[in-house]
């Protein structure tokens, strides 16, 4: 990986790196530290990562990284901050990704949520793990803001109806 495809995926991707970090451990300066680890990891691969497959790895090794550095500094408690979304009514509720996040073992359904809808994916990636708003990412993709609510709903029901017998949802 040369210089300038480094340059522009940490740009890419630094704030799901800070946010992934942040849901385990809640300290920004470790989470910096986690940060710079993942990235120098991703810089030190021998084999590269497709373009596709690099947020879902980045996403792993953030979370394994975080989890040894609270391993490392025999930290009492997983400080895991609730990813959820607020409704019309105000309240929240429990979010698929969260678990997919924490669970490397959900490949499987990051893999069939690529292959169904990408778009759909890094919508609920956007909005779950990187904590954009649905106008900022509806104004990244050209969609009105009620579609993108439309599309976010539509791939947690199709995550829901797809794997059913999984307790993360």
């Amino acid at each position: 990986m040369d210089n300038a495809d480094f340059n522009r995926i940490y740009a890419i991707y630094y704030r799901l790196v800070m946010a992934t970090a942040k849901h385990v451990i809640n300290d920004d300066k470790l989470c910096e530290d986690i940060c710079q680890e993942v990235f120098v990891k991703l810089l030190n691969l021998e084999t590269p990562i497709q373009e596709p497959e690099i947020r879902y790895w980045l996403l792993v090794v953030t979370k394994n990284t975080a989890l040894d550095f609270r391993k490392k500094l025999k930290m009492d408690k997983v400080q895991i901050e609730p990813m959820s979304e607020e409704n019309d009514s105000g309240t929240t509720a429990k979010e698929p990704l969260r678990q997919v996040v924490g669970r490397e073992s959900h490949r499987e359904i990051m893999d069939a949520l690529r292959k169904h809808d990408p778009k759909g994916m890094e919508i609920l990636i956007g909005i779950e793990i990187e904590g954009r708003t649905v106008e900022e990412l509806a104004a990244q993709y050209g969609m009105k803001p009620n579609n993108l609510r439309t599309r976010l709903y539509r791939v947690k029901k199709w995550i829901k109806e797809n794997f059913p017998k999984d307790d993360y949802l």
